[in-house]
C-alpha cells in the first residue's frame, strides 16, 4: 500500500477545472472542455501525488495551447469619403480599411485585395491598414455607383477568408455643356403666318445633374421672334420661337438667329444652335404698272406688228 500512488489537482483555476481532468490512478491529464487559444494561451496547474501512507509531493504542470487557424480575418471600414466626385484624380484616397485576425503568428498574417475589375485599388500603409484609392478617371455619366468587394485572406493552413462590400457613389461635376444634336437648324415658314404662332425647337442634351444641367436659353436680338420655354413635359426645358411681328418676304427673305443654351454650373458651360429661317412667298401683291397713264404716238401707216 505504501507504493500505491494517486493523483489529483492541488491547485487549479476554476476555468482550467472545466477544461482538464486527471486520472487519479495514472496521473494522465486529459482535455475535458473546449480549448480556445484566443481565450487563454496557457494554463498553470499544480498536481499532487500521494502514496497509501499519506506521503505526498507536487509538481507544476504548464499547458501551452497551440494556435490553429480557426478565425477568419475581419474587415473594418475606418473611414469612407462618399460620394466620390467624378473629377477625382487617380490616386485619390476615398477610404481607410483595417483588417484583424485573432489567430497568432502566420495564422494572423492577412492580405487584402479587391475582387472585381473596378477603378479602385488597395495600398498597404501601416500594419493591417490599407488605403482605398482611385486608379483611373471616373465618369458619372457612364457609371454612377460601384460596389467594391474587399477580400481578406490569412496565411493559415488551410487559409481562411472573409469579404465586405463597400458601396461608392460618384457625384456629378459640370463637365458637359448642353449640346444640340446638330449645331445648325434650318426651316421654312410662309410670310403669311400670323403673329403669336409657336415654332418648337429641339432642345439640347446635358447629361449632368442638378444645377450642372441645362438651366436657361438666350436668343439673339431680333425684331421678329421672341423666346419661350416649356418645362412641363418629360423632355425638360423645350424652347419655342414665338412670332411677334408680321413677316414680309419682299422685305426680309431670310433670318439668321442664334439660340444659346446655358447650364448652371461653375464655371458655366453653354451650347449654341444656329437657326436659319427661310421666309416663303405668298401671293400678297397685285401687279402694278410703272405708270398710271401712258401716252404714245403711232404713225398711221405703221405696219402691223409695230
Amino acid at each position: 500500500a505504501n507504493g500505491e500512488v494517486t493523483y489529483e489537482f492541488s491547485l487549479i483555476s476554476s476555468k482550467a477545472a472545466k477544461l482538464f481532468i486527471i486520472d487519479t490512478m495514472t496521473g494522465e491529464i486529459r482535455v475535458a472542455g473546449p480549448i480556445d487559444f484566443e481565450d487563454e494561451p496557457d494554463y498553470e496547474i499544480r498536481v499532487q501525488a500521494k502514496d497509501g501512507s499519506g506521503l505526498a509531493s507536487s509538481a507544476k504542470v504548464i499547458i501551452d495551447i497551440t494556435d490553429v487557424n480557426d478565425n477568419a480575418p475581419a474587415i473594418y471600414v475606418k473611414s469612407l469619403k462618399n460620394p466620390v466626385p467624378e473629377n477625382a484624380a487617380p490616386g485619390t484616397e476615398v477610404g481607410i480599411i483595417n483588417v484583424q485576425d485573432e489567430d497568432s503568428e502566420g495564422n494572423r498574417q492577412v492580405r487584402c485585395t479587391i475582387q472585381q475589375n473596378v477603378p479602385f485599388k488597395l495600398i498597404s500603409s501601416i500594419e493591417n491598414y490599407y488605403s482605398l484609392v482611385t486608379t483611373g478617371e471616373l465618369d458619372r455619366e457612364h457609371i454612377t455607383d460601384y460596389n467594391v468587394t474587399l477580400i481578406a485572406t490569412d496565411e493559415g493552413s488551410p487559409p481562411l477568408s472573409s469579404s465586405k462590400t463597400v458601396h461608392l457613389s460618384v457625384s456629378d461635376v459640370n463637365d458637359n455643356p448642353p449640346l444640340f444634336t446638330d449645331e445648325n437648324y434650318n426651316f421654312e415658314i410662309l410670310e403669311s403666318v400670323t403673329t403669336g404662332t409657336r415654332f418648337q425647337l429641339e432642345g439640347p442634351h446635358d447629361p449632368d445633374l442638378g444645377k450642372n444641367e441645362l438651366q436657361s436659353y438666350k436668343l439673339s436680338q431680333n425684331q421678329y421672334f421672341r423666346l419661350e420655354t416649356d418645362d412641363s413635359g418629360d423632355e425638360g426645358k423645350v424652347p419655342f420661337l414665338i412670332l411677334q411681328k408680321q413677316l414680309d418676304r419682299e422685305h426680309t427673305g431670310k433670318l439668321n438667329l442664334t439660340l444659346t443654351a446655358l447650364d448652371g454650373g461653375k464655371p458655366q458651360k453653354s451650347g449654341v444652335l444656329n437657326i436659319t429661317i427661310i421666309v416663303s412667298d405668298v401671293n400678297d401683291n397685285a401687279p402694278v404698272c410703272n405708270k398710271s397713264k401712258y401716252t404714245v404716238s403711232v404713225k398711221e401707216n405703221a405696219p402691223e406688228g409695230t
